[in-house]
Protein backbone atom coordinates (compact mmCIF):
# COMPACT_ATOMS: atom_id res chain seq x y z
CA UNK A 1 0.00 0.00 0.00
CA UNK A 2 1.69 3.12 -1.33
CA UNK A 3 -1.05 6.32 -0.71
CA UNK A 4 1.95 8.64 -2.53
CA UNK A 5 1.90 6.44 -5.61
CA UNK A 6 1.00 9.40 -7.53
CA UNK A 7 5.05 11.14 -6.78
CA UNK A 8 3.37 14.27 -5.67
CA UNK A 9 1.91 15.32 -8.96
CA UNK A 10 -1.45 15.54 -6.69
CA UNK A 11 -2.51 15.64 -3.18
CA UNK A 12 -4.32 12.37 -2.34
CA UNK A 13 -7.89 12.16 -2.00
CA UNK A 14 -10.07 10.40 0.94
CA UNK A 15 -13.48 9.38 0.49
CA UNK A 16 -15.69 9.22 3.99
CA UNK A 17 -19.38 8.27 4.49
CA UNK A 18 -21.59 5.58 5.43
CA UNK A 19 -22.04 2.16 3.70
CA UNK A 20 -23.01 2.07 0.74
CA UNK A 21 -23.14 5.50 -0.79
CA UNK A 22 -20.48 5.14 -3.74
CA UNK A 23 -17.20 5.62 -1.97
CA UNK A 24 -15.42 3.10 -3.85
CA UNK A 25 -17.14 3.36 -6.90
CA UNK A 26 -16.83 7.29 -7.23
CA UNK A 27 -13.00 6.65 -5.61
CA UNK A 28 -12.07 4.69 -8.36
CA UNK A 29 -13.67 6.76 -11.42
CA UNK A 30 -11.94 10.04 -9.30
CA UNK A 31 -8.68 8.73 -9.17
CA UNK A 32 -8.57 7.17 -12.81
CA UNK A 33 -9.72 10.47 -14.12
CA UNK A 34 -7.24 12.55 -12.09
CA UNK A 35 -4.16 10.28 -12.11
CA UNK A 36 -4.14 8.93 -8.55
CA UNK A 37 -3.52 5.26 -6.89
CA UNK A 38 -7.19 3.86 -5.50
CA UNK A 39 -6.80 2.00 -2.15
CA UNK A 40 -10.04 0.99 -0.54
CA UNK A 41 -9.78 0.10 3.12
CA UNK A 42 -12.75 -2.72 2.85
CA UNK A 43 -9.93 -3.83 0.78
CA UNK A 44 -7.06 -3.51 2.76
CA UNK A 45 -9.13 -4.79 5.76
CA UNK A 46 -9.60 -7.83 4.20
CA UNK A 47 -5.89 -8.60 3.04
CA UNK A 48 -4.22 -7.70 6.43
CA UNK A 49 -7.23 -9.44 8.36
CA UNK A 50 -7.66 -12.84 5.80
CA UNK A 51 -11.16 -12.22 6.63
CA UNK A 52 -13.98 -11.07 4.56
CA UNK A 53 -15.70 -7.39 5.85
CA UNK A 54 -18.65 -9.71 6.40
CA UNK A 55 -16.91 -12.52 7.96
CA UNK A 56 -15.29 -9.72 10.50
CA UNK A 57 -19.08 -8.42 11.24
CA UNK A 58 -20.49 -11.95 11.67
CA UNK A 59 -17.93 -13.31 13.74
CA UNK A 60 -16.37 -10.34 15.43
CA UNK A 61 -18.58 -7.94 15.29
CA UNK A 62 -18.85 -3.88 14.16
CA UNK A 63 -16.39 -3.16 16.86
CA UNK A 64 -13.57 -5.12 15.60
CA UNK A 65 -14.61 -4.02 12.50
CA UNK A 66 -14.08 -0.49 13.41
CA UNK A 67 -11.15 -1.72 15.00
CA UNK A 68 -9.55 -3.17 11.99
CA UNK A 69 -10.70 0.85 10.14
CA UNK A 70 -8.68 2.54 12.80
CA UNK A 71 -5.83 0.82 12.48
CA UNK A 72 -6.11 1.31 8.66
CA UNK A 73 -6.41 4.84 8.93
CA UNK A 74 -3.66 5.45 11.76
CA UNK A 75 -1.37 3.83 9.28
CA UNK A 76 -2.22 6.18 6.29
CA UNK A 77 -1.46 8.96 8.92
CA UNK A 78 2.11 7.23 10.33
CA UNK A 79 3.01 6.57 6.80
CA UNK A 80 2.33 9.71 5.61
CA UNK A 81 3.24 12.16 8.32
CA UNK A 82 5.70 9.56 10.47
CA UNK A 83 5.18 8.43 13.61
CA UNK A 84 5.48 11.16 15.29
CA UNK A 85 2.17 12.15 14.69
CA UNK A 86 0.33 8.93 16.07
CA UNK A 87 1.95 10.22 19.53
CA UNK A 88 1.21 13.28 19.35
CA UNK A 89 4.26 15.10 18.87
CA UNK A 90 4.91 17.78 16.36
CA UNK A 91 6.71 16.77 12.90
CA UNK A 92 7.49 18.64 9.87
CA UNK A 93 3.78 18.54 8.44
CA UNK A 94 2.75 19.47 11.58
CA UNK A 95 0.19 17.94 13.71
CA UNK A 96 -3.88 17.06 13.84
Amino acid sequence: MNPNENHGAFPNLYLIGFMGTGKSSSGKLSAQKIGLQFIDSDQEIEKTSGLSIRTIFETQGEERFREFEKDFILSLIIFLFGDDISKGKQSQAGTL
